[in-house]
């Protein structure tokens, strides 16, 4: 007795307390086995852990089912009082499976109650017949007194810990409702800390499938497959929750309820489940798993509950989020997507296509004479057949498709996954669908690498534009020879309009510094400029440019000096042999950054020497020649703050920089003429070993040409005096191009450029 209230007082964990009772019990009483049996919440079971010398039966824990059969247990939850058993082979008051399975002659059943119940039975069990005296049974009966007062000792200061860290706990989940509009992300957080203020082994969120069942949405210490999850009407603890719509609380999980089939709930023994329910409708379920055996207190339900409110308001924002998200995304007179929310969504699309490596088509749909409905008819009958052509494009497009109205009469579909001529094949269905409500002339085109999203519009406004020119009512496809089509509608070969178009990309998008309706009503609105076109100091033509949103004053420079090069162009004045669209482009380099042309031309005889030196062919020669040339003109696009600075750059404004061989690829695939130096211009940044950038390329993976540039930059770079840095002296300069070989540049490319600067090279 005073070793068991020594260690009822001090210990820290029941199993240390009862470890103890075993050993007082079996050192003090004839017995042969100690059985504890630890009662479940409702009694419906027992758990018990059993403690002999030779056990006869090779499992020392099992699980008691309390049912209508005769039980030793039984008896004494239902009379709060021992019971005595001499001759257990011939008692009607037990189980005589039990009694067989541990070879039981004599039994003492003697109950361990605080808390106004009883809590756990000890069961002592004699191999050979016996009656316990007494004063036998008065001693394990005070024993058990002793255990149970530091049992209910320890589950006091469990419960003053428990309270705190469920205070802490709801204060944390409280927050989080203030820290993110996801839903998901605050029902993890709110999963998490329901978990922690009870102790539990795992907790799900569940919402309501409209069935009697939930889809699991959130969780804590759960599989990487759990969410998504469904369980039926009644099935675990949150199907019964479900399903009735009221808390749920079993010790016997595996015996009370169906057990659902997934592996992280096979296991569990205790599980409690609070429904979260707004408006009147049950929405989810809250539930919490444990491994063992736990009892549910009403402080645990109470917290788990308020976590379930704060989940449920969780819940309300979002949805509450999500309707003004919806309506500021929908056009108010179709319901479809709105202009900004088609540019979001096709943002994502095109994300998603070179993610996963799958197709995507466009498609800017306009309606033919749709300004004669409105001036006709007016515009409540204009609204009523936008409405009806919205109605009609839905019944034609899949699910998954997006359909937006992109502006006035123009409608754009995104269809992920199609290619332009499963594009085509939509079009003239919806152009056969929208017959007997209005014409529309349709645009398409395809993805591919490295339009982004707005290039894509852009590609379908064309075609779409080309649809139009060539008798409304048709469907036109962006193709490789779009912009000569339009050229030949729009104006005949050669004509200084012509040549001009060749540049448009360079400028398309920018705006001239001011947002203006179009004069022409029938016009696209937007922002509007025009430059001269000045031969002989007189205007030749005109240089005339739309743009959808604001960019600085700075980009109309370029297009003045755009509209002198397309000049000289027209008047032949271009470099015998070079390509009038290669020299114009250089010359708008020379007239941004002189130190980037006079650069880019030394670069230019450098590579050519080393193309020579490496045995390449006549058009591969030319090739390099013109990358060379044209391999800075992405910095056309770089701010002169960040061009022109006088120090080192910071790395944010490296990361602006660095753009610009990306820049310079969409530059040149944008004319059709300079199409082909596109790759070379993109990865003259790419080093041998792969740690160059905008892609990483390796090796010969990296085109030659690219390679080639890259060492001739590099050597001109360092060998030239800059506003932040001297001059390397050639023989520093040659030293780190053999540094390089091998990591940086291509080593052929190396040996070829120092054999041909061997006779330029300055004694030291």
């Amino acid at each position: 007795m005073h070793e068991l209230a020594r260690v009822s007082a001090t210990a820290r964990t029941p199993e240390q307390l009862t470890a103890t009772l075993t050993t007082v019990l079996q050192a003090v009483l004839p017995i042969d086995q100690v059985h504890l049996s630890e009662v479940s919440q409702g009694q419906e079971l027992s758990r018990g852990t059993v403690t002999a010398a030779e056990l006869p039966d090779a499992s020392p824990a099992y699980v008691l089912v309390l049912d209508e059969r005769p039980s030793g247990i039984a008896h004494v939850l239902a009379t709060g009082e021992t019971l005595h058993v001499p001759d257990a082979r011939s008692s009607t008051v037990i189980r005589q499976d039990l009694v067989e399975r541990w070879n039981a002659a004599s039994v003492l059943w003697v109950p361990m109650s605080w808390g106004g119940e009883v809590r756990q039975v000890v069961v002592l069990i004699s191999h050979v017949r016996r009656s316990y005296t007494a004063t036998e049974i008065a001693l394990a009966e005070a024993l058990m007194g002793q255990a149970a007062a530091g049992l209910a000792l320890l589950e006091s200061e469990r419960a003053r810990s428990d309270g705190a860290d469920q205070d802490r706990a709801l204060a944390r989940a409280a927050l989080a409702l203030n820290a993110s509009l996801d839903l998901e992300a605050v029902l993890e957080t709110l999963a998490r800390e329901a978990d922690r203020a009870v102790s539990g082994t795992i907790t799900g969120v569940y919402l309501a499938d409209g069935t009697g069942g939930g889809i699991a949405t959130a969780g804590h210490n759960v599989p990487a497959d759990w969410r998504g999850y469904r369980i039926g009407a009644g099935e675990g603890v949150a199907g019964r929750v479900l399903e009735s719509g009221r808390s749920w609380v079993t010790n016997a999980y595996q015996q009370e309820v169906t057990v659902p089939a997934h592996p992280a709930l096979r296991d569990l023994q205790t599980a409690v489940g609070v429904p979260m329910a707004w408006g009147g409708e049950l929405k989810g379920a809250l539930s919490v798993g444990f491994a063992e055996m736990r009892r549910i207190t009403e402080a645990d339900l109470g917290t788990l509950q308020a976590i379930a409110e704060l989940a449920v308001a969780a819940c309300r924002n979002a949805e509450a989020y999500e309707q003004a998200r919806a309506a500021a995304s929908t056009d108010a007179l179709t319901g479809l997507l709105n202009h900004g929310a088609l540019h979001a969504r096709a943002r994502e699309e095109v994300a998603r296509a070179r993610r996963d490596g799958t197709h995507l088509a466009c498609l800017l749909l306009d309606l033919d004479e749709f300004k004669a409905v409105n001036d006709e008819h007016g515009h409540l009958a204009g609204d009523g057949v936008l409405r009806d052509v919205a109605a009609a494009l839905r019944t034609e497009l899949r699910d998954y498709d997006l359909l937006a109205r992109y502006g006035g009469d123009e409608f754009v579909l995104l269809l992920p996954g199609a290619r332009a001529s499963a594009a085509s094949l939509v079009a003239e269905r919806v152009r056969r669908a929208l017959a007997s409500v209005a014409g529309c002339s349709v645009g398409i085109a395809e993805w591919f690498e490295p339009l982004s999203a707005d290039e894509l519009l852009e590609r379908a406004d064309r075609a779409l534009l080309l649809a139009k020119r060539t008798g409304k009512g048709r469907i036109r496809v962006a193709g490789a020879e779009l912009e000569q089509e339009l050229e030949l509608l729009g104006a005949p070969e050669g004509s200084p309009a012509a040549v001009m178009r060749e540049f448009w990309e360079l400028v398309a998008g920018c705006d001239m510094g001011v947002q203006t309706e179009p004069a022409d009503r029938d016009a696209p609105a937007g922002a509007y400029a025009a430059v001269p076109l000045l031969g002989s100091g007189a205007a030749g033509g005109l240089f005339a440019l739309r743009a959808r949103r604001a960019v600085p004053l700075e980009r109309l420079r370029l297009a003045e000096l755009l509209a002198r090069q397309v000049t000289a162009i027209v008047a032949a004045r271009t470099e015998a042999g070079l390509p009038a669209a290669v020299q114009a482009l250089a010359a708008a380099i020379e007239a941004r950054d002189n130190y980037t042309h006079e650069h880019s031309e030394q670069v230019v005889r450098l590579a050519a020497a080393v193309a020579s030196g490496l045995g390449l062919g006549r058009a591969e020669l030319e090739r390099v020649r013109h990358g060379a040339l044209l391999h800075d003109v992405g910095k056309l696009a770089i701010p002169n703050d960040i061009l022109h600075k006088p120090g080192p750059l910071t790395e944010a404004e490296w990361r602006v920089m660095a753009e610009h061989p990306a820049i310079g690829e969409r530059i040149l695939r944008r004319t059709p003429q300079l199409a082909q130096l596109a790759p070379i211009v993109r990865h003259e940044h790419e080093r041998w070993d792969g740690g160059g950038y905008p892609d990483g390329l390796a090796g010969t993976a990296i085109p030659v040409a690219s390679r080639i540039i890259l060492a001739c930059d590099a050597y001109n770079a360092m060998i030239t005096t800059r506003p932040y840095r001297e001059a390397m002296p050639p023989a520093h300069a040659i030293a780190e191009l053999r540094a390089g070989s091998g990591t940086q540049f291509d080593p052929d490319v190396v040996a070829a450029l120092l054999a041909a600067l061997s006779p330029l090279k300055p004694a030291r």
